[in-house]
């Protein structure tokens, strides 16, 4: 069967996107930081196994207006340590960076 090699998840207007994600662990960042009830009123989107150039594959979560605050950047890092993360506004990325590196940066 032939893999597609399209991203099949809309752009978010506002919010952010946690990328580099280890596959198989949003699902761990998701339950663990409890963003289903953190974000009650923001669209939370979870991408697993997507085809990724440098691991093979990937996850990704996208939470809708929402920038989140650096604790949960704290135990995201810890959960899966290389993700990348971009902040979103007017459906543009402002800010983007290595999760670590955003912390060392005092985000």
């Amino acid at each position: 069967m032939k893999r597609r090699t399209e991203l099949r998840v809309s752009k978010i207007e506002s919010g952010t996107v946690i990328d580099h994600i280890e596959s198989g662990r949003a699902i761990s960042i998701l339950l663990e930081l409890d963003l289903h009830k953190e974000y009650p009123n923001s669209v939370l989107s979870m991408i697993v196994n997507v085809p990724s150039k440098s691991k093979g594959v990937k996850d990704i979560l996208k939470i809708e207006g929402i920038k989140i605050s650096r604790e949960d950047m704290q135990q995201i890092v810890r959960i899966s340590p290389n993700v990348t993360i971009n902040f979103i506004k007017d459906f543009e990325i402002v800010r983007k960076g290595k999760a670590r590196e955003m912390l060392e940066d005092g985000l």
